[in-house]
């Protein structure tokens, strides 16, 4: 069966879970991201109002694992790996580096760089132009309730053809919560989500394989 053609950013996703979703699931996720429903959101600028715009694209790309992972979750449960890479994503101090925030990033990434997508996490990074203006506004923000689940179709798909998990042992896992922004003079709330593919082998802790362009429920 072919699939409807996808995006760059839906081949890199589709790539990761291939060996997880039947050939109808996946159908059914390339149409949707042909169609451009994505929903995933980037960091934003600060605003005068409570809710922030969406950044600019970015310039950079992440590199792979860093030498050091201190800052990574070590844990065999992909929806608790999930919630912790998501904290770490929504939470940042411009203060800080640009550069130093997506090294932080990548070092969640796995080290199979057959399912390693790295430049689906720099697009959830503010530009280097926009990070310097939240910089200048000494913006950060936490994240908070942070509650993660397996998709509806990630389940179905496996329940059809449960030994397709042990090719890549890669789970889709939606994490939902609020992210609180802080800058100069204003403050303000957004309720986020985010799909992303964790890998989980056997006996192994976690790590990230990919951030999907689209939000599954």
């Amino acid at each position: 069966m072919l699939l409807t053609p996808l995006t760059p950013a839906g081949r890199r996703w589709v790539v990761g879970l291939v060996a997880l979703l039947a050939t109808a699931v996946l159908t059914a996720i390339g149409a949707r991201l042909a169609g451009g429903h994505h929903t995933s959101q980037s960091h934003a600028a600060a605003g005068p109002t409570a809710t922030s715009s969406p950044a600019a694209g970015p310039t950079s790309t992440v590199t792979g694992p860093a030498a050091s992972q201190s800052n990574v979750a070590r844990t065999t449960d992909p929806i608790e790996f999930a919630q912790d890479f998501t904290r770490v994503l929504w939470s940042y101090d411009t203060s800080t580096s640009r550069t130093s925030y997506l090294a932080s990033l990548s070092d969640w990434l796995t080290t199979e760089g057959q399912y390693a997508d790295p430049a689906s996490v720099t697009t959830q990074v503010p530009s280097e132009q926009v990070w310097a203006e939240m910089s200048a506004q000494h913006q950060h923000a936490t994240a908070t309730g942070l509650a993660g689940h397996i998709p509806a179709q990630f389940t179905q798909a496996l329940n059809a053809d449960p030994g397709e998990l042990s090719v890549a042992y890669i789970y889709a896992v939606t994490v939902t919560g609020t992210q609180h922004i802080v800058w100069a003079g204003g403050q303000g709330t957004e309720a986020r989500s985010i799909t992303v593919a964790v890998q989980c082998r056997p006996d192994q802790d976690c790590s990230l394989a990919a951030i999907s362009p689209t939000v599954y429920p």
